[in-house]
């Protein structure tokens, strides 16, 4: 695989992480720089911006999976997979940014069926993600969730993975610690570990907490796939807790635990980067290679080819074009026969896929539905109270955990009154429930809106619980969603002295 200059990005507490490395071969880069930015402050970045970025988004923004589908290909696989998406994790037709890759060597996959990892994220955080890179002239070429650029750098740069069944990863870096499971086929799962000390708790209580995260992921790894063997432990982050994590898993695993050191696979001059560079190296690093198996961001996204690749591609079009015109004059009977055995297996493909279409359109009517009540309730209620304000003014606070599910406008005592329902969902029951405080929040901020009894209804459901044995496993693995409804009355001419 070809390597070339690029850099990283990765927002921490600080700010924007960047750094810039070059390949130097054998599984090593150079340090070309790394710098710590204030967004806010409009600093200008100092890398290559024509060299190719990975930007790492953090992994509780970005939902994975394993797929199993009758054998697809192109928009008809794409079709499918964002079906899947809705079905599973709850995901937003209208709504994704997705990449995937096919697996093979599997007994499930076979001639008919095919197995395919899909990561799945909101579009719109994405558009987002990439808009404030812009306000510093950066647009990265690539976008992945952070466990995922740490499983790509591992499997190209530790060659005795070669020989694991299994690994697992836990990086320690605050709050946006993490632990993930793979195989030599994909990651099987990811999930959050604490990030800070609890109050009053010291070091070994902390790390005592982390290694039972650690060992509670193993487990649930093995309920998805039985008799597996998590061949080896790779821990990196912050070293303050990274050997006492290690030492902690040694008294309990037979398998070799390795203190990762990101900074280990890079040559540079002067004071090493610190942990809170871990991120930004490895997504620099990974971004090196030509060819991404994993990528959110659309292939037109790429950067432009230079003079030389556009002349090396007239070149081989010539050179292809003396070859195929040929064999396309003799072999048009050929062509013809396997273009009708293509259409034929296109129309056996589509009719599998019916029951996922189906699903996915349902998905989109409920969009569309309330779409259609916002556009009546605005011709309504346009003169008396500005509608179409509030609704434009309620899509710009909703924050992309918020799925909304209905709007709908009363008159209640001369007032219009806007009914919102809908679901905060995450991985856990804190972010769910702190999504809708902060959409709350948001929304008690509009001078357009009036807060009546908070809340009008508000519940917490666990997605996924049956497919754990263990009930603490399901608390903590299974999606958690919490369901609202709220009522707000509109008003006319802004609130006056205050709101609720």
């Amino acid at each position: 695989m070809k390597r070339r200059a690029s850099y990283g990005l990765w927002r921490n507490e600080k700010g924007l992480a960047c750094a810039s490395v070059s390949p130097l071969g054998d599984g090593r880069w150079r340090l070309d720089s790394f710098e710590q930015v204030d967004e806010a402050s409009g600093d200008s970045v100092h890398v290559n911006h024509s060299h190719m970025g990975l930007a790492a988004l953090p992994g509780s923004m970005v939902k994975t999976g394993i797929a199993q589908l009758p054998r697809l290909r192109g928009k008809d696989l794409q079709r499918a997979l964002a079906g899947w998406a809705v079905r599973e994790n709850g995901a937003k037709m209208d709504d994704l940014a997705m990449t995937w890759n096919g697996l093979e060597g599997r007994d499930e996959v076979t001639r008919d069926r095919m197995e395919v990892f899909i990561a799945h994220a909101s579009q719109q955080f994405a558009n987002v993600s990439m808009a404030g890179f812009a306000k510093l002239g950066l647009k990265p070429t690539a976008l992945l969730p952070d466990y995922m650029v740490l499983d790509q750098l591992l499997r190209a740069s530790q060659e005795e993975t070669e020989g694991y069944e299994a690994w697992c990863i836990a990086h320690l870096d605050g709050k946006d610690s993490f632990v993930c499971v793979a195989t030599q086929r994909s990651l099987l799962l990811h999930r959050a570990l604490p990030g800070e000390l609890s109050p009053g708790s010291d070091v070994p209580e902390h790390v005592e907490r982390l290694a039972t995260e650690v060992l509670r992921s193993i487990h649930s790894a093995r309920q998805t796939k039985a008799n597996l063997s998590v061949d080896a432990f790779f821990i990196s982050g912050d070293e303050s807790f990274t050997g006492h994590l290690a030492e902690n898993l040694g008294g309990s695993q037979s398998a070799p635990i390795k203190l990762w050191k990101i900074a280990d696979l890079l040559e540079f001059d002067g004071e090493a980067p610190g942990h809170n560079f871990s991120m930004s190296l490895a997504a620099a690093m990974v971004a090196s290679w030509d060819e991404q198996t994993y990528n959110l961001l659309p292939k037109h996204r790429k950067g432009a080819l230079g003079k030389k690749g556009l002349r090396r591609i007239a070149l081989s079009a010539a050179v292809l074009m003396s070859i195929l015109l040929p064999l396309a004059v003799g072999g048009s009977l050929l062509a013809e026969r396997r273009a009708i055995q293509r259409l034929d297996q296109v129309n056996a493909n589509l009719e599998n896929l019916q029951p996922l279409i189906a699903q996915a359109e349902e998905t989109g009517l409920l969009w569309r539905t309330a779409l259609l009540r916002e556009s009546a309730a605005a011709g309504h209620e346009r003169g008396a109270d500005g509608l179409e304000n509030v609704l434009a003014d309620l899509a710009r606070r909703t924050p992309p955990q918020i799925r909304l599910e209905t709007l709908r406008v009363i008159r209640r005592k001369g007032a219009s009154v806007l009914q919102i329902s809908g679901t905060s969902n995450d991985d856990l029951h804190a972010h769910a429930q702190q999504a809708f405080l902060n959409f709350v929040d948001s929304l008690d901020e509009s001078d357009l809106l009036t807060r009546g009894d908070l809340p009008g209804r508000m519940s917490i459901e666990e997605v996924g619980k049956n497919e754990f044995e263990d009930e603490e496993e399901a608390g903590t693995l299974g999606r958690k969603r919490v369901a609202f409804s709220l009522e707000y009355e509109i008003n006319s001419h802004g609130k006056a002295g205050g709101g609720a």
